[in-house]
């Protein structure tokens, strides 16, 4: 099923990553003190970012050689705008109701979602949805201002839901779209009201334009002392996200946990 919704998805996401990439003057300067790096480019595959930065104090290195992780203490927590958004529709306007049907944006569970599900198809585990509990606008224009408002002040959204047992995890993968050079705040939310201190963290992500680098340097940064931190990461852009199925499991077989 989802990948007859991929095609219909790619024109829209692509418009929203590139619209949010350049709503806010470089976003990430002055936030955990991670500076913007609006032009950076995934390593070849283009779907995999593949940078070893050095880790910030409290992250730990990853070990060399693979371990097996039970499908049952994995979890993997994603954002995106498509659980995220309240569209409202005329109820008379069938041409809008099939604008936004088409919408990767607005038709969950996105593009981030689709990532999320794909991973869980390849190595098990549980899905969850960060989700907000003041929704985003449908419109472009008033989610990018929220985009920016909430980035500027450094906000932590109010989530909906929690996971109870978190402590049943061994690994986690935490996804979430790139906007204006940064990951939703709310995936900072889930981060700071969930201990992840003792678990391997990997990330991924969709974006329009750019790469998934500053962004998890951002999050890196918000993780606590002894989370274990996932070099590898995983991002898909809107001109590779036709690929992104068979190079998500390609990046899974490569994990070391």
């Amino acid at each position: 099923m989802f990948k007859k919704l991929i095609g219909a998805f790619l024109v829209l996401t692509l418009a929203l990553g590139l619209s949010l990439a350049g709503c806010a003057p470089a976003a990430g300067e002055g936030q955990n003190g991670a500076p913007a790096t609006g032009g950076e480019q995934a390593a070849a595959p283009d779907t995999l970012d593949e940078e070893n930065d050095d880790a910030p104090p409290g992250a730990e290195a990853q070990d060399s050689g693979p371990q097996d992780v039970a499908p049952s203490r994995v979890l993997i927590a994603y954002f995106s705008w498509a659980d995220n958004a309240v569209v409202d529709l005329p109820a008379s306007d069938d041409s809008a109701a099939i604008d936004a049907l088409a919408s990767a944006s607005l038709f969950p569970p996105g593009n981030t979602g689709l990532l999320a599900y794909w991973i869980q198809e390849n190595i098990g585990g549980s899905v969850f949805s960060i989700q907000v509990t003041d929704p985003f606008p449908s419109d472009f224009g008033a989610g990018a201002n929220r985009v920016n408002q909430e980035l500027a002040a450094n906000a932590r959204p109010e989530l909906a839901g929690f996971v109870d047992n978190i402590a049943d995890y061994d690994v986690i993968f935490i996804g979430f779209p790139v906007w204006a050079d940064a990951p939703p705040m709310a995936v900072f939310s889930f981060i700071e009201q969930h201990d992840l201190s003792g678990l391997s963290i990997a990330f991924f992500s969709s974006f329009g334009g750019g790469s998934i680098g500053n962004s998890v340097r951002m999050l890196t940064e918000a993780l606590p002392d002894g989370s274990t931190i996932v070099e590898s990461t995983f991002g898909a852009s809107g001109a590779t996200f036709g690929n992104a199925e068979e190079n998500i499991a390609a990046w899974l077989a490569t994990l070391v946990f």
